[in-house]
């Protein structure tokens, strides 16, 4: 049978308005097409992560993960599929399994073959910054400057480990007492008397909170109790609380010496990072690049 000369030239990309609109392109790329479903994929796949791109930005970043590419290439940089497994997995696993990730990706109208593009374009990104920039390395002057400078964030405040029931008088929280020491659990005991909503659900464990952020009631009533102690009822403002002390924890800033290498290594990957960024922008004014979005 003949085949329709109107679909030979549609194959052949001869015929004008053949190609679907997704296929049209969207830039060239020293002479590559980035096309227009290629842009709707990297909107629909940024959003997965939690991300919102608009079709213009997600151009530009398909622009720069051609240039990235390339340069892989001519550098030997390859990405080996278990590689890409293991990402995808931990997506999914980021995302409460592969049920929700499928669910999420036939929301989005795209494929588990979308998802792994994507990921081999961050993966190559990766290794092609290691590769290039292998020679930058944070020094443990730098990391020392950066923990001086940064000492909250290795600082953990004075906390207690409390479990709290929260009445409306003090009969009730007597009552909640009594029923504790003659030998009702503590977390019963909250489930039955609390008003507070969270304290019902979790039975009045309320886990490690910094005394700091207490009302100076509690703050002081902890401060007079020993751990697996049951305090006497304690006023603040119009409500009542009875507290049980689980742990103690005083405050504590970590010893440079024991996240040193850690800053480090925070501290190269920007250094990397700001290089690999670096050398797309002076790609990007060496490429031929059409924008036709």
């Amino acid at each position: 049978m003949a085949i329709p000369l109107v679909v030979l030239l549609c194959a052949c990309g001869v015929l004008a308005g053949c190609a679907t609109s997704g296929e049209e392109p969207a830039a060239r790329v020293n002479g590559t097409e980035v096309r227009q479903d290629d842009v709707d994929r990297a909107v629909g796949l940024a959003a997965l992560s939690g991300q919102t791109l608009t079709r213009k930005q997600a151009l530009q970043q398909l622009i720069s993960e051609e240039l990235l590419r390339r340069e892989a290439a001519r550098l030997g940089i390859t990405v080996p599929a278990p590689a890409i497994d293991a990402r995808v997995a931990d997506l999914a696993q980021g995302l409460g399994g592969q049920a929700e990730l499928k669910r999420r990706l036939k929301d989005a109208d795209l494929t588990v073959v979308d998802v792994r593009r994507g990921v081999e374009a961050v993966l190559v990104g990766e290794r092609l910054q290691a590769a290039k920039f292998s020679g930058l390395r944070a020094t443990r002057a730098e990391a020392e400057e950066y923990y001086e400078s940064h000492r909250e964030q290795f600082s953990s405040p004075a906390a207690v480990n409390m479990g709290a029931i929260v009445v409306r008088a003090e009969g009730i929280a007597r009552n909640a007492i009594e029923r504790i020491e003659d030998g009702q659990e503590f977390e019963n005991a909250a489930r039955q008397f609390t008003i507070d909503p969270e304290g019902r659900y979790c039975g009045g464990m309320l886990g490690w909170i910094a005394t700091a952020s207490l009302p100076p009631e509690l703050a002081a009533a902890f401060e007079e109790m020993e751990v697996g102690e049951l305090s006497e009822p304690v006023a603040v403002g119009p409500l009542w609380y009875v507290l049980k002390l689980f742990g103690r924890r005083a405050a504590r800033t970590t010893p440079f010496a024991e996240v040193a290498e850690d800053i480090r290594r925070e501290l190269t990957a920007i250094k990397e990072a700001a290089a690999l960024t670096e050398w797309v922008t002076e790609a990007r004014e060496r490429a031929d690049i059409e924008i036709l979005l």
